[in-house]
């Protein structure tokens, strides 16, 4: 690619608005894909070539591309015209638009091809990315166009698949959010985290095979400074909903978390782990919340994992404060975002198995025992975590025994009998039964009586209280 005298053009899909257009300082206003193209190109005047395709919203031919593009180098990205599209058939009076991208694109990709000093790079979403249930919606008039672009342009395209493997997005994310990295420090974390593992699974902790592998040491310099489980999570499971984009979607994800990371300054971290995503960041709640349509998890984030009120915190928050006082990680928190991320996708494989949390969570040197210790109170006293088997596994519905557990721990057992007395009052009135309320002793109880009902409450065994059976307060 030339270093000096290339016009670059580049165009967003999202960018584009065919009713108000895009208002440029010098007075210019755009309104569509190849007037935005022109100014871009070749400014004001470069514009003036095609004002009147761009306000009539028609295509120009390919002769317009062409003396546009002159002998100079030239390259037009256009990225992701599916949006566009959707904007085009939501808007009743450009509706027809959207059958002329078809002829746009075939007057640009001919007119490019005949410029030998012309590219043209376009990107499409697959249909299981974000942009999938936006190409279902438009379904027949993208569908005409793609199979009219693929017919275009199979005499002269490239096409580049993008790449999936945590590898290649990791590194993409890392050049991307930072300016530079240290490889030294990335080899020494990749070995200590192995020896770590080592010594981990000498103390029993439950972690993949994989994780003792040599390609794994290298998979973590090479993700460095994410820990690579991060970024299986995002690619494999996260990106699975439509609405979150593999790689923009982790871009936008990871710098807020990296922002606020660096901000904290935690001592222990080594990597940047699944639990770095602050979820008591209630932008990150967000991400991961409402902008992936899953409102309903947020009542997991608030309920089980970080409530965002110092006054009545979460169920891990509880747990890491009483550890916090012993000198222990907190840990609850940790295991809990972990399981979260794996939670979001809602399909078979939702959630993460024993061995799964023990990778993504544990760093050199801290003690496998305590994870044990805070999943097993996270299941004890969080409303929507469940182990099913063979994952952990949070679920929006809460449970109803676990709620009414933890509510009852508030309760007196006075204020209960006081509670209980007065209903018990109410539903036993007398009548065809002599009814004795609350019997203190036997002699209360006439050797008379016809037909007596004694209700009332007995201590239990344990120092608690039950009601007293209804079969042994009826005497006849």
């Amino acid at each position: 690619m030339p270093t000096t005298g290339c016009r670059i053009a580049a165009v967003v899909g999202e960018d584009l608005d065919p009713v108000n257009g895009m208002a440029h300082p010098d007075g210019v206003t755009t309104f569509t894909p190849w007037g935005e193209i022109a100014y871009q190109l070749a400014g004001p005047e470069g514009y003036q070539r095609l004002a009147r395709s761009d306000q009539a919203r028609v295509p120009p031919g390919v002769r317009l591309w062409q003396e546009l593009f002159g002998t100079q180098p030239v390259l037009i990205l256009l990225d992701e015209l599916a949006p566009y599209l959707r904007t085009l058939k939501q808007a009743k009076s450009f509706s027809g638009m959207a059958e002329q991208m078809a002829a746009f694109l075939k007057g640009l990709l001919e007119a490019v091809a005949a410029a030998p000093r012309a590219v043209c790079v376009l990107t499409l979403a697959e249909a299981s990315d974000a942009f999938g249930r936006e190409t279902e919606e438009i379904a027949q008039a993208l569908n005409a166009i793609l199979a009219e672009l693929k017919g275009i342009s199979a005499r002269m395209e490239r096409t580049l698949s993008p790449t999936a493997g945590e590898e290649e997005i990791g590194q993409i994310l890392v050049h991307r959010l930072f300016a530079r990295v240290d490889r030294a420090a990335a080899a020494a974390t990749a070995a200590a985290y192995c020896a770590g593992f080592e010594r981990l699974q000498k103390q029993g902790a439950a972690l993949p095979a994989t994780a003792l592998q040599a390609d794994y040491a290298a998979l973590i310099e090479k993700s460095y400074p994410f820990h690579p489980e991060l970024l299986i999570t995002l690619n494999r499971k996260t990106s699975t909903i439509p609405n979150f984009q593999r790689t923009r979607g982790a871009l936008r994800l990871l710098a807020r978390a990296v922002r606020r990371l660096w901000q904290q300054r935690p001592p222990d971290a080594w990597l940047f782990h699944i639990h770095h995503l602050d979820l008591g960041d209630p932008a990150m709640a967000d991400e991961l919340t409402s902008r992936l349509d899953r409102p309903r998890y947020r009542q997991v984030i608030e309920a089980d994992i970080a409530s965002g009120v110092a006054e009545a915190p979460a169920h891990a928050e509880v747990i890491d404060r009483a550890w916090r006082d012993r000198k222990r990680p907190p840990m609850a928190k940790k295991a809990a975002t972990t399981i979260f991320l794996h939670s979001l996708t809602q399909q078979t494989a939702a959630g993460a198995r024993p061995e799964e949390v023990a990778l993504a969570v544990l760093a050199p040197g801290e003690d496998p025992s305590l994870l044990e210790q805070a999943l097993k109170e996270l299941e004890r006293r969080c409303w929507h975590l469940e182990y099913e088997g063979e994952r952990w596994r949070f679920q929006p519905e809460p449970s109803l025994n676990k709620m009414i557990a933890d509510e009852a721990q508030y309760v007196g057992i006075t204020m209960a009998k006081t509670v209980l007395d007065e209903r018990l009052r109410g539903i036993w009135q007398p009548g065809i039964f002599d009814v004795r309320r609350f019997p203190a002793e036997p002699s209360d109880i006439p050797d008379d009586a016809g037909k007596t009902i004694m209700t009332g409450l007995k201590d239990s065994s344990s120092g608690g209280w039950s009601p007293a059976p209804s079969s042994s307060l009826l005497r006849t």
